[in-house]
């Protein structure tokens, strides 16, 4: 696997983020993780396929980018967007208005903490309500789970325990997206990160 497969495969699986679903999603970064390739691309094409998730122009070109064969006839049955601006079907928020349970995944953080201060390049863990854009104030919704990595971590690699972790206990699972430090995000992953509350380490400036 090349880097500019590495870099074309992470950017979309990122700008696919709220367009796929969480557990294809999981899927997909797994293949990535474990290097295969082709499981990667055929589940992709099949995902987008199923799920009727159309692609920008850009997209096509970055998924073409990822193809041994750039001619690959999959890429015509994709479906292009008029538009290079997805709609966002999500918002985001800190997940405290209107006294929404946190101790409801208490244990789920305890679960992704536990994993992730295994690593050390693991900076900082984030939670964001992510809410159907439609919503009202707080709508119904569900955690998202930030983990900011050190610049230069290969992330695909970092995700896999977390969700392994999540899998085997039973404190439920939620997604979870994995960013480094310094690099641009799409919007899906920038607003979850501007707006989520930091569980790890203790922010200092919140009481305990």
């Amino acid at each position: 696997m090349t880097k500019t497969y590495e870099s074309a495969a992470i950017l979309l699986l990122r700008r696919l983020a709220g367009r796929l679903a969480d557990s294809t999603l999981e899927s997909l970064w797994s293949y990535l993780g474990a290097g295969e390739l082709v499981m990667l691309e055929d589940t992709l094409f099949g995902a987008l396929e199923l799920e009727d998730v159309a692609l920008t122009q850009d997209e096509v070109r970055t998924l073409r980018d990822m193809l041994d064969d750039p001619n690959d006839a999959r890429l015509n049955d994709v479906t292009v967007l008029s538009t290079e601006q997805p709609e966002q079907r999500y918002r985001f928020t800190a997940g405290t208005e209107n006294g929404a349970n946190e101790a409801a995944v208490t244990e789920t953080d305890r679960v992704v903490i536990g994993e992730v201060s295994k690593l050390p390049s693991v900076r900082r863990v984030l939670r964001a309500r992510r809410h159907p854009a439609g919503s009202g104030p707080a709508g119904q919704g569900t955690w998202v789970y930030l983990v900011q990595v050190a610049a230069g971590t290969y992330v695909p690699h970092v995700l896999p325990g977390i969700s392994s972790a999540l899998l085997l206990s039973d404190a439920g699972t939620y997604p979870v997206e994995v960013v480094a430090e310094g690099e641009e995000l799409p919007p899906y992953q920038s607003a979850a990160l501007t707006t989520g509350r930091q569980i790890w380490p203790p922010d200092p400036g919140e009481r305990p």
